[in-house]
This record gives structure tokens, sequence and C-alpha cells, in this order.
């Protein structure tokens, strides 16, 4: 919708929109509209929405003075209202703006010499956004949710001494297949790749390919990995154990880049 509809990227949403994308906080809100008893002294809401930064909570009236304003069963449709408008719209209205001008060039062709004029279809939605379902245009920006570690692991190359029949690389995809859950395996894929989805394609495509090299002998050096070319370098580590166990502290403890 935010892509379709308005030029700046603004758009009319309701709370079934709420309830797939955020489905806990939709349910709050259909649970406050469906309240039978005193939804003031019951709920303690005003008229805020509020978000972490940073460890501490930002608060954000959603209507002038409406922090002053308690949520009550006369005006708790508003309140729904304007709280889905505000989770939407105006929370990302800056940065998705931004990101729907870079995008919508991106959808031109490329004999369009003036890429700010964008190529429409009879209804005035930009034609090559108009061939795409929501689903697929999900799948494009944010990659996949499917992770077939099986696919990866035929779409790994080794390097630096570790070849496909290692002990080492054998321990790891022992470890990975068997022995993670799958939020651990999307961990590893955060460590590995930088990313916790798959490329549209899956991890079995070239984009996805993974490369694990070897970082030393043995040691007490945890795994380390250049997200940039999804290469991740391992200690030849003598027993499975101390792979697993270092492996798990790498990837719990990610915090992005650092020094090797």
């Amino acid at each position: 919708k935010l892509l379709a509809k308005d030029s700046n990227g603004y758009a009319k949403f309701t709370i079934d929109d709420l309830l797939d994308v955020s489905p806990d906080m939709g349910r709050s809100l259909l649970q406050l509209l469906e309240f039978d008893g005193n939804v003031q002294e019951t709920f303690c809401r005003d008229f805020v929405a509020s978000y972490e930064q940073f460890g501490g909570e930002i608060q954000v009236p959603l209507k002038e003075n409406g922090e002053n304003i308690p949520v009550t069963n006369e005006n708790r449709a508003e309140f729904v209202e304007l709280y889905v408008d505000w989770f939407f719209n105006k929370s990302v209205f800056d940065k998705f703006r931004s990101f729907k001008k870079g995008f919508m060039r991106c959808m031109q062709p490329d004999d369009v010499k003036d890429k700010s004029r964008v190529v429409c279809d009879a209804s005035g939605q930009n034609f090559f956004l108009s061939l795409f379902r929501a689903a697929e245009l999900e799948l494009l920006i944010c990659g996949s949710e499917t992770l077939d570690f099986e696919a990866l692991k035929k779409n790994t190359e080794y390097q630096d001494g570790f070849d496909k029949d290692s002990p080492q690389v054998s321990w790891f995809w022992e470890i990975v297949l068997e022995d993670f859950a799958e939020e651990e395996k999307r961990s590893l894929l955060v460590f590995c790749t930088g990313s916790s989805r798959a490329p549209p394609k899956g991890l079995g495509s070239p984009e996805a390919k993974l490369t694990i090299g070897r970082q030393g002998p043995d040691s007490e050096a945890l795994p380390t990995a250049h997200t940039c070319f999804n290469h991740i370098l391992i200690p030849a580590y003598a027993d499975k154990d101390k792979l697993r166990r270092k492996l798990k502290i790498a990837v719990t403890n990610n915090q992005g880049f650092g020094l090797i």
C-alpha cells in the first residue's frame, strides 16, 4: 500500500493490516474495541504511542495534547484509528519516503531518460509495480524467510586448507543441521551474511554462496565472519564439542562489525 497509493508513501490502513504485521498489537487493540467494561479505568491509556530508543521509552502524542486525553469507551475507535495511522505512516514517514524515492527509480525502464517521470498504467499506478503482488514485493525487498540449510551446504566452498571432507567442516554441518534450533540457524545466517533472510531465490542461489575458511590451528579464538562476502573463518578446533561451544558463543554474542 505504501509503495502503490501515494507519491510520498502515505496510505490508509486498518486494524486488519496491523493484525497481519503485528498480531499481538492488533489483538490488543481489538480487545480494547470489544471490551464491555469501563475502558478508561481498565486500560489506563492516553492518546499516545510509544517506542523504545536506546533503552528508553519515547512517547508520541497521537493528537494535540494527546498525553492528557484518556482513552474512553466513547473515543476508543478514534484512538485505534490514530494509532494504526501512526504505526504505518507517521512513525516511518521520513525514512520510507526516501526509500520509496530510490526504489521507484529502480522500477523505471532503462530507456527513460528522466528518472523522475513515472511510467504508469491506465489506473495511474506505476506500471512495473502493478506487475507484483504484495508477497512478491516483500520477497524482492526483504528476501525469503524460508531457510534451507541443506541447500546452503551444497552451495558452500572451502578455502585456506579446508575442504568438504575436513573434520571441522563435517562437525560444522552436523552441528548446524542436527543440533541448532531454527532461531540459532537464523542467528548463524546473520553472523555469516548480515541478514536473517535468504535471497529471493533461496540459500542455494549464487548470491547466497557461503565460504568457510580455516583460521589457523586449534586455538581459543572464536569463529569470525566477513559478512560482505558470506565468509566464515573457523580455527581448526581439536574436537566437535569445542567447535559447537565456540560457534554458539560467536553467534549468540554477534553484535556487528569488529576487528579480527
